[in-house]
């Protein structure tokens, strides 16, 4: 009797113990994962483009283990991108690390800051989007972004209004391509609306990007 009692013991604890280990484990693993964040995305703030690339590459390791850790990462890097320290004209390394992580992770949640951004660039201005690192995240991101785009088409600022024209052409899709004719009938400046036009001669079947 005394064994069979001491038997029934062992298994309510153990079966107690299997039902901890769940949020145990999680608590652990989710602290874990918030200092590997944090210092992944210091890295990005290094002036050693090595350190800066590694941290990247850490945070979309990360990234890809759990919806929960993705969207602790994009939380962290939207800070980065409204950080004061890290704007554009202070450290443009750090800021274009963020926009370009935002931007392979499709992070709805950071189109207004990047359209905020659009004309930013690193100083070497031609034909490329290249130098600018928002317009480039933005297209990435793809549809979800068109409609913050088309209010950019009416900022006051005429390098905002030319990169969110380009970046709604290579989106594409009918409500880019509208917004766009409609953006034609009014825009005086040359500039932006050369690439108005040149956005308008794309399909405007939606543009995918992977």
């Amino acid at each position: 009797m005394f064994s069979v009692l001491l038997m029934w013991l062992e298994s309510a604890v153990l079966g107690l113990a299997m039902s901890m280990t769940p949020p145990y484990s999680t608590g652990i693993s989710t602290q874990v994962a918030e200092v590997m964040v944090k210092e992944a995305v210091g890295k990005l703030y290094s002036n050693a483009s090595t350190d800066r690339e590694e941290g990247k590459q850490a945070l979309l390791s990360a990234a890809r283990e759990s919806t929960e850790t993705r969207d602790q990462i994009v939380k962290a890097l939207v800070e980065v991108l409204e950080n004061p320290q890290a704007q554009p004209t202070k450290n443009f390394a750090a800021w274009r690390a963020a926009a370009e992580l935002v931007g392979e992770l499709k992070a709805t949640s950071a189109i207004d800051i990047l359209v905020a951004h659009l004309d930013d660039n690193d100083g070497v201005v031609g034909l490329s989007l290249s130098p600018f690192p928002a317009v480039q995240a933005i297209i990435r991101i793809g549809e979800p972004a068109v409609p913050e785009l088309v209010r950019a088409l009416s900022s006051a600022r005429s390098a905002v209004r030319l990169n969110a024209a380009r970046a709604l052409g290579e989106i594409g899709g009918s409500l880019s391509h509208e917004a766009l004719q409609r953006r034609l009938q009014t825009e005086m400046d040359p500039e932006v609306r050369f690439y108005i036009l040149a956005a308008l001669s794309r399909p405007a079947l939606p543009f995918t990007r992977n």
